[in-house]
């Protein structure tokens, strides 16, 4: 079985998992999240499948607050982008202002991570050891010598 297969039998059985754990119909949840998040949506026959994941949906609805937007895989991965962004800023912000140095820092570490996953064929790696590695070279240099 080659990873493409297993994905689509992983993501598959995830899906439905998670369309039952929900508790209502997809498009009833979809309906009620762009209501709350007043989302007004331009190409309303959009494939309501894309946010069978009730964290995707509200990903998307909350960094598409208050607009108009066209639903469609590019919009689902801006949305998510966008996520990722804002939350970065969170992170390297004090006192209500943002650290660019450390914005860079936590990408560049996010960036690590996801290789690291990616090249290890895994959905995790060991801690504090890999983590604080990307997130942190200065950590893993001092405070765990090798």
């Amino acid at each position: 079985m080659d990873k493409e297969q297993l994905k689509n039998i992983i993501f598959d059985h995830y899906h439905d998992k998670v369309a039952r754990n929900l508790g209502i119909d997809v498009k009833e949840a979809i309906k009620k999240y762009f209501q709350k998040y007043n989302i007004h949506v331009i190409n309303q026959e959009f494939d309501k499948g894309l946010f069978e994941n009730p964290l995707l949906l509200k990903i998307f609805s909350q960094t598409n607050r208050g607009g108009s937007i066209e639903v469609n895989e590019t919009s689902i991965y801006r949305a998510l982008d966008n996520y990722v962004s804002e939350v970065i800023t969170r992170i390297a912000s004090h006192e209500g202002n943002a650290n660019p140095l450390i914005k860079d820092q936590v990408l560049q570490g996010l960036n690590d991570y996801s290789a690291l996953l990616w090249s290890n064929n895994n959905r995790g790696v060991s801690y504090p050891g890999d983590v604080a590695s990307c997130l942190d070279p200065v950590f893993i240099n001092t405070v765990l010598p090798l």
